[in-house]
């Protein structure tokens, strides 16, 4: 049965240069067949179901680019340890932990060992509880585990990345490769309920968030790039399986070698990669046995060193090749300059072979430092960026993170959005959740209030991030990000009205409705702070 809405008596902000702003939007059958400005055009009330917008400002819903949803929801689920301040604490929180909870392992996230006098280790672990444990270090690059852990995840003690005391024993903190194979045992040790309820933990938030759309990285990076044995994307096909009421452009991170970007396109995919390695990381993940970001001049935190490049030119060239011949959307982690120098070279010999390279606009995710003369570069070579400015909020600045590896100067130079736009290179906003909030808004708010003026883009820029630039970067531009004729209606209601607000109020704005195909799959009430109510 054909439903016509009708959505009045709010500011509509399309997001769409032709009519940038309307009075009615005309949804039929889930999509948008008119937006009307001025009441021109407005059908019989008794045709149309009309939807009371109640003076709220309207726009498209967000797309989250970037952001792993499995582990979203298994955070959201499990022991937050965010803001832990001593051992006692947290052996505390643990043993509460160890009485209540009925999993086969007792999970937490968030922990940092940096706020304690010293870090747990996994003979504090051990004289808690005998239970198999694992606690995830903010970052989510590194985890701790007690002895039971070790031996049901089965991490060899050799393995690279895990650690050990001075003495010679394991400390339990494991890191790199045994960082990634425990996570990668964690999820096969996932009952299918406990799967699905972390995964509707994370549709939750998304919708509260106005989020519809999610760019989803999905897959273990054990063995990645190391030429191993290809095998089946378990997390991904049950997240695809899962039917959730959200829409999903998957991305397959599980990249062994050459031969799984054939496997990825022979299921149908199109976008490969996502947190594909060029370089380490920057921020909060960069501890002993995590790689750091590839950068031309050392770090300044007294460690020294320039950070890792984990692939070569040639490597990604051909990467970047059988991508193209595939038909797949390549997405690849590079944070420091040296590492997105290295992608843009790559990208050139490749254009030398397949002219077509940029029709496949190559992803180069969180894109952190890009160095000056690499900007019209990028744009030339058609790539794009995929950012997400909720970590200048979290960690930039002169007091946050960047500023002790970068020191004073290079700071100043992470997240040049404002130049990367005005080199003509195309944006896309994600939130790397859980890294960061899932919460496009913290972005949004990022990007408008970087902590250096230079680099922060307009309020329609940053708006655009997350609907026109993440839709653009998923190839979906001509069905989602704006309010137009043809395209999915997909709105969010915001409250206050933030192109009406100073800049540095717009933690001010909530999202208070959320619809999916014209229905409405989140309504904020008045209940207790966080509270999350789905209406759909």
């Amino acid at each position: 049965m054909t439903e016509r809405l009708r959505f009045t008596n709010g500011r509509l902000r399309t997001m769409d240069a032709g009519r940038p702003v309307a009075t009615d939007l005309l949804v039929e059958d889930g999509c948008i067949v008119e937006a009307l400005d001025g009441g021109a055009g407005v059908p019989a009330e008794s045709d149309w179901r009309v939807v009371d917008l109640e003076g709220a400002t309207v726009l498209p819903a967000f797309t989250d680019g970037h952001a792993h949803l499995t582990r979203t929801g298994l955070r959201l689920l499990d022991l937050d340890l965010d803001g832990v301040g001593g051992v006692e604490e947290g052996l505390d929180l643990l043993a509460s932990a160890a009485r209540a909870a009925d999993r086969p392992v007792i999970r937490g996230w968030g922990y940092d060992e940096t706020r304690s006098e010293r870090p747990l280790t996994a003979r504090d672990l051990d004289r808690v509880t005998d239970r198999p444990v694992f606690l995830g270090r903010v970052g989510d690059l590194a985890a701790l585990v007690n002895s039971a852990a070790m031996e049901l995840l089965g991490v060899p003690e050799g393995m690279a990345g895990v650690l050990r005391a001075d003495g010679g024993e394991l400390s339990g903190w494991l890191t790199g490769q045994a960082y990634h194979y425990a996570l990668r045992q964690l999820h096969r040790l996932l009952g299918e309920e406990e799967r699905r309820e972390a995964l509707d933990a994370a549709v939750a938030q998304a919708l509260a968030a106005g989020v519809t759309c999610v760019h989803a990285i999905e897959g273990s990076r054990f063995g990645q790039l190391m030429g191993g044995r290809m095998e089946p994307n378990h997390d991904l096909e049950r997240l695809l399986a899962a039917d959730l009421p959200l829409d999903l452009v998957p991305f397959d991170t599980q990249i062994h070698g050459l031969g799984d970007l054939g496997r990825i396109a022979r299921a149908g995919l199109r976008h490969a990669g996502g947190d594909l390695q060029v370089d380490g990381v920057l921020g909060p993940g960069a501890v002993e046995g995590v790689a750091r970001a590839a950068l031309s001049l050392p770090y300044a935190d007294g460690v020294g060193g320039r950070g890792r490049l984990l692939i070569t030119r040639e490597r990604l060239r051909e990467l970047m090749v059988v991508a193209v011949d595939q038909g797949l959307q390549l997405a690849v982690h590079a944070i420091g300059d040296r590492a997105i120098a290295l992608v843009l070279d790559a990208v050139e010999d490749v254009r030398r072979e397949r002219s077509d390279v940029a029709d496949m606009r190559l992803r180069l995710e969180h894109g952190l430092l890009p160095a000056e003369s690499d900007l019209e570069r990028a744009a030339r070579l058609g790539i794009v960026f995929s950012v997400q400015p909720a970590t200048e909020l979290l960690f930039g600045g002169r007091r946050g993170c960047y500023a002790d590896l970068l020191g004073e100067l290079r700071v100043r130079q992470t997240n040049p959005l404002r130049e990367l736009a005005a080199a003509g290179v195309r944006l896309a906003g994600g939130t790397a959740s859980p890294l960061a909030p899932l919460n496009p808004l913290l972005g949004i708010a990022g990007a408008a209030l970087h902590p250096f003026e230079g680099h922060r883009l307009d309020r329609e820029a940053a708006f655009a991030l997350y609907t026109t630039g993440a839709a653009w970067a998923a190839f979906e531009e001509d069905r989602r990000g704006r309010l137009r004729p043809g395209f999915l209606a997909d709105l969010i209601a915001l409250d206050p009205d933030p192109f009406q607000l100073p800049a540095e109020r717009l933690s001010e704005v909530r999202v208070i409705r959320t619809w999916r195909r014209g229905r409405e799959v989140f309504r904020l009430r008045e209940r207790r702070p966080g509270d999350l109510v789905p209406t759909g």
